[in-house]
């Protein structure tokens, strides 16, 4: 089940970024 794993992992990194990014508006102009 590694492929469950990576996957688990990119979620992880897909909704911290999103969160940044609504967080940080100013983020997105740059």
């Amino acid at each position: 089940m590694l492929s469950n794993n990576l996957w688990n992992d990119l979620a992880n990194k897909t909704f911290f970024l999103s969160t940044l990014l609504v967080e940080n508006p100013v983020m997105l102009s740059l």
